[in-house]
């Protein structure tokens, strides 16, 4: 299966235009409080890999609001 250049370009745009964009802040904010909430628990490897999801969802916010 190949894609084109235009397929890799319309995939972001398909994902964050059925998703409402505050949904990506807020799914921003709760990860950073369920690292921090794993980090307490003692599970640095795992608070570690839920801590780097924010930049991930503020981006998608950020796409969808310039994408309008």
């Amino acid at each position: 299966m190949s894609f084109s250049k235009s397929d890799v370009a319309e995939t972001p745009k398909y994902i964050t235009e059925n998703v409402p964009e505050e949904a990506f802040y807020w799914a921003a904010l709760v990860s950073i409080l369920l690292s921090l909430a794993v980090k307490i628990a003692g599970r640095d490897q795992l608070a570690l890999f839920i801590g780097q999801w924010p930049p991930t969802f503020l981006l998608f916010g950020l796409y969808r609001r310039l994408s309008k």
